[in-house]
């Protein structure tokens, strides 16, 4: 499992099924379409965060557990639309996987950093500043 700190029916997955084009083009409409429970935490990907009242929401990681499908990127673009476009969100430090998955996003024009870390817990400060939907629906195409 690689860490980077609705109702639905579950698109079954297991950690040795190879997800085919088709399967990938749907699972990413789900998302698109607001159906984020089509990822099963269990064999797939998930993520950590705290949405609190009065606060910026908090990121805390995201794990993969079947690498090699960008799940964990995916997941990401979830907690983005949950953030809002033009909203701000902050983390901790990164692994190194975590540090790529960031930098991913930058390049991809969805979020950029807008603080140096900051505090004893060594926070920083990010915007979403691009649709995550938006580019779900490019990866989506490009499958």
């Amino acid at each position: 499992m690689e860490n980077f700190n609705n109702n639905i029916e579950s698109i079954e997955t297991s950690p040795e099924e190879e997800v085919t084009p088709d399967k990938m083009k749907s699972i990413l409409q789900d998302v698109i379409d607001d159906r984020f429970e089509v990822f099963d935490v269990e064999t797939m990907a998930s993520y950590d965060a705290i949405f609190s009242e009065g606060y910026e929401p908090y990121f805390l990681n995201i794990w993969t557990i079947k690498s090699g499908y960008g799940f964990g990127y995916i997941v990401f673009h979830n907690f983005l639309r949950r953030v809002g476009t033009g909203n701000t969100f902050v983390t901790t430090d990164f692994t190194d996987s975590g540090k790529r998955l960031f930098q991913k996003a930058v390049n991809d024009g969805l979020i950029q950093q807008v603080s140096e870390q900051f505090g004893l817990e060594r926070k920083t400060r990010w915007q979403v500043v691009g649709d995550p939907m938006d580019n779900l629906v490019k990866i989506r195409d490009s499958w």
